[in-house]
């Protein structure tokens, strides 16, 4: 966000560069490749913005929780799955068609992957994963395990 702030000032500021100098043209209608320059910059900033939020590699920071149905009913699922949500897994993960698309669909994770297969993934991150072995307790670990065990 400071980077298009910085470019939109700088871009402002040039623009006002004449009305605050004493010297040369400081009429706009007497400079029209300069506003045009400005007015295709700023409309490129926004475009490439709104481009760049409509990609699918962008966390779903909006993702709401996992439905009831998609979670279980045992204790140690519902805390997995809260867990999921709380360290905002969904946000790059999908899970039966809720949360982002930047990571893998773990849809059926349980399936591809071993308890030990999952803890270490969990722990050791992948290329855009962070490591969550500073992060997440041993209960935790073991409760977000066993809600992606049961995605089969």
């Amino acid at each position: 966000m400071m980077i298009i702030a910085a470019l939109l000032l700088a871009l402002v500021a040039l623009l006002a560069m004449p009305l605050v100098s004493s010297k040369g043209e400081q009429s706009p209608s007497r400079r029209p490749w300069a506003i045009a320059a400005v007015v295709v910059m700023v409309g490129l900033v926004f475009s490439l913005t709104v481009v760049g939020y409509r990609e699918p590699w962008l966390p779903q920071f909006k993702a709401p929780p996992l439905r009831a149905q998609t979670t279980g009913s045992t204790n140690l699922v519902i805390r997995g799955a809260a867990l999921f949500h709380r360290q905002s897994c969904i946000l790059c993960h999908q899970i039966d068609g809720q949360g982002g698309s930047r990571g893998p669909n773990l849809s059926q994770v349980g399936a591809r992957l071993s308890r030990d297969q999952l803890v270490w993934r969990i722990q050791n991150g992948a290329a855009s994963m962070p490591p969550y072995a500073g992060v997440l307790t041993a209960q935790q670990l073991r409760d977000v395990v066993g809600f992606l065990a049961t995605r089969k």
